[in-house]
């Protein structure tokens, strides 16, 4: 992680914010992420997205992971050289850089160093409301995250993204009071989203961002 949490839940965070989940699969390093990427950090935009990455780990530990934010007004050119810990649960390192061809944007690089999330496990209580209404819900999401998500489909790479299941309770919705998460939920960086299949037949998503390490808050940043 390097800088503030990213977020594209609110305003635009003043430095640049980067989040992953890694893992290690079949001698492949594979990552799924979400960025913040102010243009420079007074006054120029900022593009915010997410995408996975995948690299070959070398025999020494080294690994190469590239990707190319397409924004709205720019596109960024993200570059991080890793070595893999020599101890499982050790902090990975290496570095980064990050450059526009928009001449008026500043590039970014330096070193960086791991900090684990704590896993997504517990019940996150808070307020929410329909798409397209400004009914107040009380929502209640039990969520619990697993490992890696793995495609049954022959040759498929992993992306990164971490398994997450889950039932959420509404309180205030004339339409249904319960549901359980569909297999397609996962959590990509510090984003998680979740479709739940409601007691009435009906698909919810809930689409949020984790606020701190602890994993103690989630930030909404789509209405139910």
């Amino acid at each position: 992680m390097v800088g503030k949490m990213p977020s594209l839940s609110g305003a635009a965070p003043p430095s640049l914010g980067l989040a992953l989940t890694m893992d290690v699969v079949a001698g492949q390093v594979v990552a799924s992420g979400r960025f913040t990427i102010p243009c420079n950090d007074k006054t120029g935009f900022t593009e915010g997205g997410g995408g996975s990455f995948e690299s070959t780990v070398n025999k020494d530990g080294s690994f190469v992971l590239q990707y190319k934010l397409v924004g709205q007004q720019t596109t960024h050119s993200i570059v991080l050289h890793g070595t893999l810990p020599k101890t499982v649960g050790s902090p990975w390192s290496g570095s980064y850089a990050i450059q526009n061809p928009n001449l008026s944007c500043s590039p970014y690089s330096g070193s960086f160093t791991t900090s684990s999330f704590q896993p997504l496990s517990g019940i996150y209580v808070g307020t929410s409301n329909l798409s397209g209404s400004d009914q107040p819900l009380k929502v209640a999401l039990t969520l619990q995250e697993g490992g890696t998500i793995i495609s049954n489909i022959p040759g498929a790479t992993p992306t990164g993204t971490r398994a997450v299941t889950g039932m959420i309770q509404v309180q205030g919705s004339s339409c249904f009071t319960s549901g359980a998460s569909e297999e397609n939920a996962g959590l990509s960086g510090n984003s998680l989203n979740v479709e739940f299949t409601m007691d009435d037949g009906s698909k919810v998503t809930f689409a949020g961002d984790i606020d701190d390490l602890e994993s103690s808050t989630l930030i909404a940043t789509t209405s139910l």
